[in-house]
């Protein structure tokens, strides 16, 4: 599935954490309950910024697949273009 958001932060902004409801292909909404998410984000080389974890991943509404991922200093300490995805 192709990414659905666009989002720029300053290199060092752990402040605003990365939030956004998980959806099927057909765009209906997937339901995490009793699910482990994980987050990845890489650089646009295919390099591991942040290797899959589950480690600052928080589900704040598991039935309407909402999720977000909250930013640590070494994940936001380099400029560049950036890949993130919620597995």
């Amino acid at each position: 599935m192709p990414p659905i958001q666009i989002q720029t932060r300053q290199v060092g902004d752990t402040r605003i954490a990365l939030a956004t409801t998980l959806k099927r292909p057909d765009a209906t909404v997937v339901d995490v309950t009793g699910l482990t998410v994980k987050f990845r984000m890489c650089t646009a080389a295919g390099v591991d910024k942040v290797a899959e974890t589950a480690s600052n991943v928080t589900v704040t509404d598991a039935t309407n697949g909402q999720v977000k991922y909250t930013f640590q200093a070494a994940d936001v300490d380099t400029a560049g273009t950036f890949h993130a995805y919620f597995i």
